[in-house]
């Protein structure tokens, strides 16, 4: 369970706010996507919950641990992120040696994390990746190998900051469908609506006080954060089994997109649940 209360989180190390007074709680198994404009702070808060973005004021809290300096060894082991920018996740001379690299730190045999990541490997369809280099890589290559390597860690939550990004449309599917076979809580960061509405059994998403950056707002009456509670609707997917739609936590978007995507997505939108006073 990730839980944040009145979390303020700065990027860079500065003192000005990237995300203000935060409260955000995911359930264990549970399925979030955050979306908002560019520069609202999507990517800072899946830093801060490593402990990679400072804290200004508030606190987190990762499987009822708090993120403090002596507990990030324990956090990290737990919550596996996924980096924005894949260049600075991919380091080892191949991807083999990259997937393996994160599950040998968890105590494994040099043996055990090399069949490991073969077996990853396999299962997110980037064998043929396995001896090559990072740096020859597609943009697209290099993120399924990135979030490859944090599977393969079998973290408890996983912390996935755009990873549809330069994928093709064959490749999201691929994806979203490889992602939903995972029991892990997961926390996903994203521009792409049909990406994020995926089927991952969440039925509610809280999120109450967040205020965005308010630099460059993309439209009129986006410099607002307006953080909203979405109950899904139940349905049923392909297979026949029931399943709820995920809700989602806005950061820096206007009531017309809120209620624009409510009306695409088919989600119960309620306006006495939007939480203003900003």
């Amino acid at each position: 369970m990730i839980e944040t209360f009145s979390l303020s989180i700065s990027r860079d190390g500065g003192k000005t706010p990237a995300v203000s007074s935060l409260c955000l709680r995911v359930e264990s198994g549970e399925s979030c996507a955050l979306l908002g404009a560019n520069g609202a702070g999507k990517s800072t808060l899946m830093l801060s919950l490593v402990g990679l973005a400072p804290i200004l004021s508030g606190r987190a809290e990762v499987c009822g641990l708090e993120v403090a300096k002596k507990n990030l060894r324990r956090i990290r082991a737990l919550a596996g992120l996924v980096f924005q920018n894949s260049d600075d996740q991919l380091f080892c001379q191949t991807i083999l040696e990259d997937v393996a690299f994160g599950v040998e730190n968890l105590g494994f045999s040099r043996g055990e994390s090399l069949e490991t990541a073969r077996e990853w490997l396999e299962k997110f369809s980037i064998s043929n990746l396995a001896d090559r280099s990072p740096h020859g890589l597609s943009e697209g290559e290099k993120k399924r190998a990135a979030i490859c390597g944090v599977a393969a860690m079998r973290p408890e939550i996983m912390l996935l900051d755009e990873p549809s990004a330069q994928l093709d449309p064959r490749g999201k599917r691929e994806l979203a469908e490889l992602l939903n076979s995972f029991p892990q809580t997961k926390i996903i960061s994203t521009h792409d609506l049909d990406f994020a509405d995926f089927r991952g059994g969440s039925r509610r998403r809280e999120a109450r006080g967040a205020r965005g950056n308010r630099r460059n707002p993309r439209r009129r009456g986006a410099a607002r954060a307006l953080p909203t509670r979405l109950t899904g609707q139940s349905g049923v997917d392909k297979r026949g089994g029931r399943v709820s739609l995920a809700a989602y936590f806005f950061i820096m978007v206007d009531m017309a997109t809120i209620e624009g995507l409510c009306k695409r997505r088919g989600f119960i939108y309620r306006s006495s649940e939007i939480y203003g006073g900003f």
